[in-house]
């Protein structure tokens, strides 16, 4: 064979390998809007009729300057500016939507923005008492940037040993400063969709998951251990018993633990995972209260993975559901773990990805303006516990319907690639229809194209700074994780971290208050007088003006800030369409 044939027929093989990649993206966002058909088609009860009944409720394509906008919101996490606008709309190419997409997902700005969803998913904070988390955070910022796949991402963090100096990943095991029921409830939340917190004290009343499958699930996770300094130790509380009162109850001890490595037990404030429990894990004492049958107060509970259903008990493989005290190691529940419910775990995170580029009712209200009795802290709680209860009756509901199957069995199939799948989703018909507005609780979940939602809270705030001009510019991005009360980005929705997926954009008069009032928006506004009324209204709208528009603001006379600060008041830039 010669050389020039050999070359001809790489050639070939290279051009259909590029586009089996092209056709295999085209094809799954093909197939996920016709499941998504059928959806809605059994929704508004049009399967069943006859032949001539009318057709599913579908509505029309956007236009190009709504997507735009849309998609730079979704992947890039930021507006589009307006010479990007004013290119797009020039083009004539029919490829022009998937370029920009493919462009898109592909930037820098995607992930960060990648980042900073999954940091409010992981509950990512700067620190955790007095010790810094800050290698963690790094660590998973690159991960998101090597594009690290979900479940490998996952499975790092959950068989991470050491420190954060030796092996960031730590991070997540220690985020909750070895309370292992809240990081074992943070885990069902992200990876399973359900929500553990009340089975933390019982039995959950209307679902199949039990406070013994809870410390089941947290025996599963390693101690941490660590010294800490004295001059953070902090002295213990005065006894309140009354004067000769005893203790009801039995007296709680914690289960005999391998030390971790004595050479790092004597650096002072070491704070880890030792080594050697990633071999063996020690089990969870039941609390001193436990009152169900499988159990009595004080038992030490061996790891075992939840299962759910009557099928997984029957075909469950490995640990049974049974406890394995003394037996079980970290390898053995984590690959249980992800092989007993790896369809599940697909499914929430397809799931996730779909909320994030089609929305969902998650507004939150500000309680700052209505309750002044309640303090800082109530406040934040109730904010992320509503959050938090969102989160799990959308999963719930959602995850074994017909379509979360669809969507996670393309997930998979992506070989769990967040970016992949985000590019995939930003390309189906319906992501690229005119809004609609959010279901109401109660009524189907899924809808034929994106709702309308508020724009998320550092999209608004890196607006903001790129129109201020500041140098440098001090993205969402690159503000600590859990900012001040009274900064703009929590007035905005930025979450405490707390809960999983708390950040949600806040309805309150407060808002209206920031955009009237804020020393920032008059400041953005006078940065802003030297364009013309075109580029305002690319830059703040994403859309040229209307001839009407131009008209009305020609005989109102308004100078260009007053132009400015008229279009950042209007709905059409507080909300994404």
């Amino acid at each position: 064979m010669s050389a020039l044939t050999r070359f001809s027929i790489l050639t070939w093989c290279a051009l259909c390998i590029g586009y089996g990649r092209a056709d295999t993206a085209t094809e799954v966002a093909a197939r996920i809007d016709e499941g998504l058909l059928k959806t809605l088609a059994l929704e508004q009860g049009v399967i069943g009729r006859t032949p001539a009944a009318v057709p599913v409720v579908l509505s029309p394509l956007t236009d190009d300057a709504t997507f735009i906008r849309r998609v730079t919101i979704d992947l890039a996490g930021r507006l589009p500016r307006a010479d990007e606008v004013r290119a797009f709309l020039a083009s004539d190419l029919g490829t022009k939507r998937a370029d920009l997409i493919d462009r898109l997902a592909l930037s820098r700005e995607a992930s960060d923005l990648r980042y900073l969803r999954l940091a409010d998913l992981l509950r990512v904070r700067d620190k955790v008492g007095e010790r810094s988390l800050l290698p963690f955070a790094d660590w998973l910022r690159k991960s998101v940037r090597g594009n690290v796949a979900w479940d490998e991402l996952m499975r790092q963090m959950l068989l991470a040993s050491g420190d954060q100096s030796t092996s960031p990943a730590t991070g997540f095991l220690l985020r909750d400063e070895g309370n292992r029921l809240h990081t074992a409830v943070a885990v069902a939340s992200i990876l399973l969709g359900t929500d553990f917190h009340c089975a933390q004290c019982h039995d959950h009343p209307f679902a199949d998951w039990t406070q013994m499958q809870t410390y089941q699930l947290a025996a599963c996770l390693p101690p941490v251990r660590g010294e800490m300094p004295a001059a953070m130790r902090k002295p213990k509380k005065a006894e309140t018993l009354l004067p000769g009162a005893r203790r009801l109850g039995r007296v709680m001890i914690e289960p005999v633990i391998p030390p971790p490595d004595e050479r790092k037990l004597s650096q002072v404030g070491w704070f880890g995972i030792a080594e050697g429990a990633h071999d063996l894990l020690p089990g969870m004492r039941l609390r001193n209260d436990y009152k169900y049958v499988d159990g009595k107060p004080g038992d030490v509970v061996g790891a075992a993975v939840p299962v759910f259903t009557k099928w997984q008990r029957r075909e469950l493989i490995g640990l049974r559901g049974t406890p394995m005290t003394g037996s079980a190691t970290r390898d053995e529940v984590v690959t249980t773990l992800f092989k007993l419910h790896r369809e599940r775990i697909a499914r929430v995170m397809a799931l996730r990805v779909w909320i994030w580029m089609f929305g969902f009712e998650t507004a939150k209200t500000d309680l700052r303006e209505g309750d002044a009795d309640l303090g800082e802290m109530s406040v934040e709680w109730l904010h992320s516990c509503s959050a938090g209860l969102t989160n799990s009756l959308r999963y719930q509901n959602m995850v074994d319907t017909p379509f979360a199957q669809l969507l996670g069995k393309e997930f998979e199939r992506c070989s769990f690639d967040l970016r992949e799948f985000l590019r995939i989703i930003a390309s189906t018909v319906a992501y690229q229809r005119q809004a609609v507005p959010s279901p109401p609780m109660g009524q189907p979940q899924f809808t034929s194209a994106p709702t309308i939602r508020r724009l998320p809270p550092g999209v608004v705030w890196d607006a903001f700074q790129e129109w201020l001009g500041s140098a440098p510019i001090t993205r969402a991005v690159e503000q600590p994780a859990v900012v001040d009360v009274a900064h703009p980005l929590r007035l905005l929705g930025r979450g405490t971290r707390q809960w999983t997926e708390e950040e949600a954009p806040l309805i309150a008069p407060g808002i209206a208050r920031f955009f009237a009032n804020s020393e920032s928006v008059h400041q953005a506004e006078q940065k802003l007088t030297t364009s013309p009324l075109e580029d305002l209204f690319l830059t703040i709208l994403g859309r040229p003006a209307t001839a009407e528009e131009t008209s009305a603001f020609a005989l109102s006379g308004l100078s260009s800030a007053d132009a400015a600060w008229a279009l950042i008041n209007t709905t059409e830039f507080l909300f994404q369409h």
